[in-house]
C-alpha cells in the first residue's frame, strides 16, 4: 500500500512540473519579425505578381487577435498587363493568409491557406531582426525560398531576396 501511495505521490509531481514547464513553452512569445516585406530587385518571373509579404507582430491585431492574424502574401492578377492601363488601386489582388508561421532566432517557415487551389510556402533566414529600428529600407532583410503550390503539388519555386518597407 505504502509503494502505491509513494507511486501516486511520485506521478503527480511529474504531471505537475510537466503541466508548469508546458505552459511556460505555450506562453512564451514568438520573436516579432513582423513587418511588411518586397521582393528585392526582379522577381523569378513566376514570382513577378507578389506585390507583399506582410508578417504580422505578435500584438492585439495580430498573432493575440481573436481570430488570429499571422500576416498574408497579396498578389496582383497580371501585374505587367494591368501596370500600364489600371492605376494600382484598380488591380485585382488577392490575399493569402498565413498560417501560424514557425520563428527559430533568425528562421522563419510559414504556408499559406489555399485560394482556388493555390497557395504558397516559405522557408528564410532574417539577416537582422532590428531591421525597423535601423531604417533598413530597400536593403535585403529576408532571404529565402518560396514555393507555389498548385493542387497541393509544387509548381514554381525561386530562391528570393526581400526588403522592408516601413509603414506597410
Amino acid at each position: 500500500m505504502r509503494t502505491l501511495i509513494k507511486l501516486l505521490v511520485l506521478f503527480s509531481a511529474i504531471s505537475l512540473v510537466s503541466a508548469v514547464a508546458q505552459a511556460s513553452i505555450i506562453s512564451a512569445d514568438p520573436i516579432d519579425a513582423s513587418g511588411t516585406f518586397s521582393i528585392h530587385g526582379t522577381a523569378d518571373p513566376t514570382f513577378a505578381n507578389i506585390e507583399v509579404v506582410e508578417i504580422a507582430g505578435n500584438d492585439e491585431y495580430g498573432w493575440k487577435a481573436n481570430p488570429h492574424f499571422y500576416g498574408f502574401i497579396r498578389t496582383i492578377r497580371n501585374r505587367t498587363e494591368t501596370r500600364q492601363r489600371l492605376p494600382l488601386s484598380n488591380r485585382a489582388k488577392t490575399d493569402y493568409k498565413l498560417l501560424k508561421p514557425t520563428i527559430d532566432d533568425r528562421n522563419i517557415s510559414f504556408k499559406t491557406q489555399s485560394v482556388a487551389g493555390v497557395s504558397y510556402e516559405f522557408e528564410g533566414t532574417f539577416k537582422s531582426l532590428d531591421f525597423a529600428e535601423k531604417d533598413m529600407r530597400n536593403q535585403t532583410v529576408l532571404s529565402g525560398t518560396l514555393r507555389k503550390l498548385t493542387g497541393g503539388k509544387v509548381t514554381a519555386e525561386a530562391k528570393l531576396d526581400f526588403d522592408y518597407t516601413p509603414g506597410g
